[in-house]
């Protein structure tokens, strides 16, 4: 009954308490998340810096428990801003949840911590900056479906681009750790989506080629460089994704991408204790005279650990 029983507990806990991270594995992160982007004639400019706090604990041959908390978080608008963005981006601040080995968040067992707090503040942001009563209220609503419903928290902290880049960063140390392949070099193809990544629940589907390499004596390097999965998009009929974004389809055009990430690992961590020490994720799209975008997140490992329980 212990995994079953563990993975069904859910809940939010309404304490005004926040415990701290626990794992056997902690973890400490300072990261910068930059983002431009252009639309509709408007340009939107913003840097969010802040840390991230990650215990994580081996639970089964498929499932890690983690434990997470966002701190220091710094948001900076540049030119013009998107409220929607900046509210929803730390709503999920402090949570317990189970991750896959594949990098996905289950809401089995996933708890988030002080969201009574949260929400009553960033109501207040809504009524201060958002004016139109439609955007009002559809966010209103969002925050209070949410108080009741895990599956809307635990969709928002996937949402997030950190816990993106962490969940791909995951997946992509387990794909190699399951196969203890230390060969020098090791290329590997994948597929991903990135869920909303245009808003309004409009996906990005990408081709990847991965590669591993162990050939450094003090440091093992990752890294992916991708472009669009054009058959996924024919699937999705991306000219009505193009109508929702542009206000208009015109014939002919597509979508461009550019996507690269990389990762930096101690070489006897690897295959001894998971925990990066450095990850960078970039990506560009471009809909001519329609849409451009370009977010860049940087995260470094922060050594001392002085948190959290083992």
């Amino acid at each position: 009954m212990g995994i079953l029983q563990d993975l069904f507990q859910v809940g939010i806990d309404t304490k005004e308490t926040i415990p701290a991270v626990n794992g056997d594995i902690l973890l400490n992160y300072h990261f910068i998340c930059t983002r431009k982007q252009w639309i509709r004639k408007h340009i939107i400019e913003h840097e969010i810096e802040g840390n991230i706090k990650i215990g994580i604990s081996k639970y089964s041959q498929k499932f890690t428990k983690w434990s997470i908390h966002f701190t220091d978080i710094e948001c900076r608008k540049k030119t013009n801003f998107i409220p929607e963005y900046y509210i929803l981006w730390d709503y999920v601040q402090r949570a317990d949840f189970f991750m896959s080995t594949d990098g996905k968040i289950t809401t089995h067992g996933f708890t988030a911590f002080e969201q009574e707090r949260i929400y009553k503040e960033k109501i207040k942001k809504i009524s201060q900056y958002i004016q139109e009563e439609p955007r009002k209220k559809e966010m209103q609503n969002i925050l209070k479906k949410s108080k009741k419903n895990l599956e809307i928290l635990a969709a928002l902290l996937n949402i997030n681009p950190v816990m993106q880049l962490l969940c791909r960063e995951f997946k992509f140390y387990h794909t190699y750790k399951k196969t203890e392949d230390r060969n020098k070099v090791k290329l590997f193809y994948t597929s991903e989506v990135l869920n909303d990544y245009f808003g309004a629940d409009i996906h990005l589907p990408i081709k990847k080629i991965s590669v591993l390499d162990n050939r450094n004596k003090d440091m093992i390097a990752g890294s992916s460089v991708g472009g669009v999965d054009k058959g996924k998009m024919r699937e999705e009929d991306f000219f009505r994704y193009i109508k929702k974004i542009a206000g208009k389809v015109v014939i002919g055009r597509e979508l461009l991408l550019d996507y690269s990430e990389y990762y930096r690992y101690d070489k006897g961590d690897f295959w001894n204790i998971y925990g990066f020490e450095q990850a960078e994720n970039y990506i560009q799209t471009a809909i001519s005279e329609a849409w451009f975008l370009e977010e860049q997140i940087k995260m470094n490992r922060i050594k001392k650990q002085d948190y959290g329980s083992r």
